[in-house]
């Protein structure tokens, strides 16, 4: 079995001396580290009181931003001048060890990373308020709420990154990330002034396109149920846990992807055979910890903790003999595990449990 001190010392251990966190270290497409995965990383480090490793991550991100700061402002140039960018110009979603961008094809325009890396920054800035661990990132936080600003209703690929669109979630991210920066101290007046904009055209959004039968839905064309949707109220609060839409968004997501005991991404994911994802399920429990019901977030805690191998969990528990599945295994191999993201989500869960108990 495994507990959240053996998760956390997963994460620990496979830190790269950087400060970034590999997907999954012995799953060769996943030596990368992406936001996404990173700041949610770093936020379950601060939870568990981990500090430095929280701050050497956000120190890397930082470094990372002013590396390729010139991109961002020369992408913002040329839009400005109504050139047609290509994603390749933008920002990268996952980057080396060391900081660089991936050389391989791979779809890498994907701006909810950047939204989340601000949401975990404002997290650590909350718990450790004058950390001396953090170096100064007034400079890159400005550069990515700048990014943001201008490119938030772009459309890029979503977090699993099959599907361009402007995606619900992506705009939950963005919205959390931009409004925790909002209680900053640095910004000005027309920074505060451009945020506050955005973040009330991004209300008005997902209330008016991103709703259909009850529930939120992926995007305005996409109006299938995606389990990340959860996204929009836990953690980046762009609606209430309570909210009416969000409850029929819960039980349509039990309704339809629930699999193995676990929960599903989306109804017609193949990759891997379209598994029970840990982080996901992790997610669900999350929301039933937040909203009190102890018990149905205990039976998501359990499948998640009798799932792990070796105290390693994997990104998801899939059928391995459907074709779907042989086909990724021949490409890629087995299934990535252990998923940092996983352990992640499990000490988050974890600590909303403790809270309750």
């Amino acid at each position: 079995m495994i507990d959240a001190e053996i998760s956390k010392k997963v994460l620990l251990t496979h830190q790269d001396k950087s400060g970034a966190f590999p997907a999954a270290p012995n799953f060769p497409p996943y030596q990368y580290c992406w936001l996404r995965d990173g700041s949610f990383i770093a936020y379950a480090l601060i939870l568990a009181g981990e500090e430095k490793a929280a701050a050497d991550f956000f120190n890397w991100t930082g470094m990372v931003v002013k590396r390729y700061q010139d991109k961002v402002f020369k992408s913002i140039s040329l839009y400005n001048q109504g050139v047609k960018l290509h994603p390749d110009q933008l920002l990268h979603t996952r980057f080396t060890m060391d900081g660089y961008e991936g050389t391989e094809p791979w779809g890498n325009f994907q701006l909810d990373g950047y939204g989340t890396y601000l949401w975990a920054l404002g997290q650590f800035r909350k718990k450790y308020v004058n950390s001396p661990y953090l170096e100064d990132s007034e400079w890159a936080v400005k550069v990515v709420i700048e990014y943001l600003i201008r490119f938030w209703h772009t459309s890029c690929l979503d977090c699993w990154e099959e599907c361009e669109g402007v995606h619900a979630v992506t705009l939950a991210a963005l919205y959390g990330g931009l409004k925790s920066q909002t209680e900053q101290g640095f910004l000005n007046k027309i920074q505060k002034k451009n945020i506050e904009a955005i973040l009330d055209l991004i209300l008005k959004e997902i209330e008016h396109s991103y709703i259909d039968n009850g529930h939120f839905v992926k995007d305005r064309w996409n109006k299938t149920i995606d389990s990340s949707l959860i996204w929009l109220a836990l953690p980046f609060e762009v609606v209430t846990l309570d909210n009416r839409v969000m409850r029929h968004t819960i039980e349509e997501i039990e309704r339809s992807l629930l699999f193995k005991g676990g929960i599903k991404r989306y109804i017609s994911d193949e990759y891997y055979g379209g598994g029970a994802w840990l982080p996901l399920t992790a997610w669900l429990g999350w929301y039933y910890a937040r909203i009190g019901k102890l018990s149905k977030a205990k039976v998501y805690q359990e499948w998640i903790e009798g799932h792990s191998r070796e105290q390693n969990l994997p990104e998801q528990v899939t059928d391995t003999d459907c074709p779907e599945c042989q086909s990724w295994v021949k490409k890629w191999g087995p299934v990535a595990e252990p998923l940092l993201w996983s352990h992640a989500m499990h000490i988050i869960l974890d600590h909303e449990m403790k809270k309750l108990n």
